[in-house]
C-alpha cells in the first residue's frame, strides 16, 4: 500500500533479522502505520481506482478494497508471529488497532 497508494508511511524493514526485539518493533511499527491508510487524505485514498498490470494481467480496483485485502492478510500473519512470541515466552505483545 505505501508503494501503490503513497499512504500511510513507510513500508516495512525487510532487511531485519526476524529476533524477538524486531518482530515486536515491526508489530508496533503496523499497529501505528494500519490506521494511517484509512485517514489519508480524508479518506480520498480509499475511493481511488488503481489500475496495473502484474505476470501479465491487468487489474483494477479501489484503495478500499486493497486496505482491506490487506488488512485481512495482515491480521492473519500477525496472528502467525504472536502466536511465535508467545512460545517464546512473551507476554505484553502490542494488539491490532481496531
Amino acid at each position: 500500500m505505501f508503494r501503490l497508494m503513497k499512504d500511510g508511511g513507510p513500508g516495512p524493514n525487510r532487511e531485519l533479522k526476524p529476533t524477538r526485539a524486531n518482530l515486536l518493533k515491526a508489530l508496533r511499527a503496523s499497529q501505528k502505520r494500519l490506521p494511517k491508510h484509512f485517514q489519508a487524505k480524508n479518506g480520498a485514498a480509499l475511493n481511488t481506482k488503481y489500475s496495473g498490470e502484474w505476470q501479465g494481467k491487468k487489474y483494477t480496483f479501489t484503495g478500499r478494497n486493497r486496505v482491506l485485502y490487506l488488512t485481512h492478510h495482515e491480521v492473519h500473519h500477525r496472528g502467525k508471529i504472536v502466536l511465535a512470541l508467545r512460545q517464546w515466552g512473551f507476554t505484553d505483545v502490542p494488539f491490532l488497532p481496531f
